[in-house]
Parts: structure tokens; sequence; C-alpha cells
């Protein structure tokens, strides 16, 4: 075999291990899940707000994306008046629809259940820092609730 022919191979076999790792460094970064299980979707809101669901509180829906050293997370629960006041007293300031809508409304992520406008929200509030877990570069989150306070609605975003 010439230099020219083995140098060729090597350079042949090391794209195709390159290429096969960057390809499972990026797929190991980034993937999408949505729950649906009554006991793991518990689990998730106690992960989350620090503590298991209040009675009263059903959720009905989450959903995580992934993609590179960053994460968002979409809930959606029923609540009472008073788990409402308890969230909002975590860390959340007011904000505006305009604000809530921008930050959580993302095209081909939100999933199919995630519709404010629907369950006609009307209270809108954000929290910075709030990835309590300490392995975050920055995090935020915004919550809406409908004037009831019985419908809630949570996204948060996190970059590594």
């Amino acid at each position: 075999m010439s230099n020219i022919g083995h140098l060729t191979t090597r350079r042949t076999v090391f794209l195709v291990v390159l290429t096969a790792f960057v390809s499972l460094f990026i797929s190991g970064c980034s993937g999408t899940a949505e729950v649906t299980d009554p006991k793991e979707l518990k689990t998730l809101y106690k992960e989350e707000f620090g503590l298991a669901p209040a009675e009263g509180v059903k959720v009905l829906g989450f959903k995580f994306v992934g993609v590179g050293d960053s994460e968002v997370r979409f809930y959606r629960f029923e609540a009472t008046p008073e788990v409402v006041d308890s969230l909002v007293s975590k860390g959340f300031v007011p904000c505006s629809k305009i604000s809530f809508s921008v930050q959580t409304e993302i095209k081909d992520a939100s999933p199919a259940w995630w519709r404010p406008a629907d369950d006609k929200l009307t209270s809108f509030y954000y929290a910075e820092n709030w990835d309590k877990h300490g392995t975050s570069g920055s995090s935020h989150a915004w919550l809406g609730v409908n004037s009831a306070k019985t419908m809630v609605y949570v996204f948060v975003g996190i970059s590594f």
C-alpha cells in the first residue's frame, strides 16, 4: 500500500470516528419527553416545587425539551387558590402577559396541551434563579394562572 493510500484510509477512519462521536454527543445532550403517568407527574411536581402536590392539585401535563446545554420544562396543572399563592410566594414577581407569552411559546417545542389562551390565564409571574439544585448557570420560571386561581401553567428555562 502506498503512503497516500495509507493516509487516505487513516483520514477516512478518523473522520468516521469523529462524526460518530459528534453525533453521539449531540444526541446525548438533547431530547424530549412527555410524561403522562400520574405517579411520575407527582414525582416531577415534587422535584420542581420542593413538596408533593397538595390535596386538590392535579398535574395534567409535563414536557421536557433539552437542546445542547439548555432545557425547558412545561407544566400544566389544576390547583386550589391557596396552592397558587404558595407557589407565587416562592420568589415570583408579577410580569406582563406579553412577557409570559413571548418567553413560553416555543414553536415546535410547546406541547399540544400548552394553550394558555384557551384556559383564559389572567395573572402572570416571573422568577429568576429558579433551579434550586445548583446545577445550572441560569434559570428562570414563568407562571400563569386563570382568574379563579385554579388552572396553572409553569414554564422553566435552564442553561447549564
